[in-house]
């Protein structure tokens, strides 16, 4: 089964569009959030109700709130065996000079919305 990962920004509300997308092809989701330090409860609640309508469509999920840079995700990827990596572009900026590094050690497409 490919296992796609979404990072969620709660402030773009467009990760809706790719929830429906990948419902229909069964596809499992890992939703990711990278909150600040005050927005860790907020985000943990919004990332289960998320689970809960995955869930009752009987789609596979994970859940999983990450600190620090989007480096971390770079070994999540490669572990299972991901397919692709839908990152908010609010999220991508972050990386500022350093999105060349971690597009190189990326080992599937990324698509940024």
């Amino acid at each position: 089964m490919a296992n796609i990962i979404l990072v969620i920004d709660k402030e773009n509300d467009f990760y809706k569009r790719f929830i429906d997308y990948f419902k229909k092809d069964k596809k499992k989701m890992i939703l990711l959030a990278f909150p600040k330090e005050e927005e860790i409860k907020e985000y943990w609640h919004f990332l289960f109700s998320l689970g809960e309508e995955l869930q009752k469509a009987n789609i596979p999920f994970s859940l999983s709130l990450e600190r620090g840079s989007l480096f971390s995700l770079l070994d999540l990827a490669k572990t299972i065996a991901c397919e692709m990596v839908i990152l908010p572009k609010s999220k991508f900026l972050l990386l500022g000079e350093e999105y060349e590094d971690f597009l190189k050690e990326l080992n599937c497409p990324l698509l940024i919305y």
